[in-house]
């Protein structure tokens, strides 16, 4: 048995809540600590993996004065607080204890290490890299005729958690300079929704060539219209940004990727 707890309950989505496997408890924010503590004395937890910096805040909130075996798994956060410690006062005054504290770091990226560099953890045993991957499962497959694309059209694609920083806008515009100077004009897929998606789709509703996907029904829907593009897109300046799995994705499918040169991208 496993129990889940999103730690940013603002970027929490029915559709991904439905995917979880139903043998996972998925526990509620409100009071999280406490519930932990319950849930972990009710089941004799064999360990705690957080996944990103305010995950790893709650398990230290939770367990720091308990032996369970911690595992934290860096994405790019603590580079960013490092930098903006504002973002999080309980950063500065805790992060050294936390890394500390945990029985093992993993990190994906060479830029994750600025943090175990400063606290000398870098040659520490219990810190190890471990590359992101995916497993390929079924997925629903999509036609390009659902979107009133022809298979003689030219594909941009770009699949990201849907924030500016993910190059959202910038794709926007490189497709329209194409289009600008191309008889045959290209289209564009941007998978991912958000409030700020929200605006673009507004912003960009009489451009026939920008398509937008914001909303999913099923599991690695998403895996389905990277099919479908002729090139992968990530220009993201996205300031947490480490190993993007999209990127595994697309050269999976066998897709050329146009990315900016962040992290380990």
């Amino acid at each position: 048995m496993a129990l889940d707890i999103n730690a940013r309950r603002n970027l929490e989505t029915d559709f991904m809540k439905e995917m979880i496997n139903e043998e996972i408890i998925v526990l509620d924010h409100k009071d999280c600590v406490e519930i932990l503590r319950n849930y972990k004395n009710i089941f004799d937890f064999r360990g705690v993996i957080s996944l990103i910096w305010w995950a790893d805040k709650l398990a230290h909130y939770a367990f720091n004065d308990d032996d369970i075996p911690w595992i934290i798994s860096m994405h790019g956060c603590y580079e960013m607080l490092l930098k903006y410690p504002d973002i999080d006062k309980y950063f500065e005054e805790n992060v050294e204890k936390m890394l500390n504290r945990a029985n093992k770091v993993v990190y994906t990226a060479e830029k994750n290490k600025e943090i175990l560099e400063k606290y000398n953890l870098l040659d520490n045993p219990k810190v190890l890299k471990i590359d992101n991957g995916f497993l390929l499962e079924n997925y629903p497959k999509k036609l390009r005729s659902e979107l009133g694309i022809s298979d003689n059209d030219f594909v941009f694609g770009l699949v990201a958690r849907a924030i500016k920083e993910k190059g959202y806008i910038e794709a926007i515009e490189a497709i329209n300079i194409v289009n600008s100077k191309l008889d045959k004009k290209a289209h564009l897929i941007l998978v991912g929704g958000s409030e700020f998606i929200n605006e673009l789709k507004i912003k960009y509703s009489s451009n026939q060539y920008i398509h937008f996907i914001d909303e999913f029904t099923e599991p690695m829907e998403w895996i389905g219209w990277e099919e479908l593009f002729d090139v992968g897109l990530l220009p993201s300046y996205f300031k947490s940004e480490s190993l993007p799995t999209v990127i595994v994705e697309y050269l999976y499918l066998g897709k050329p990727v146009i990315a900016t040169d962040i992290a380990e991208i």
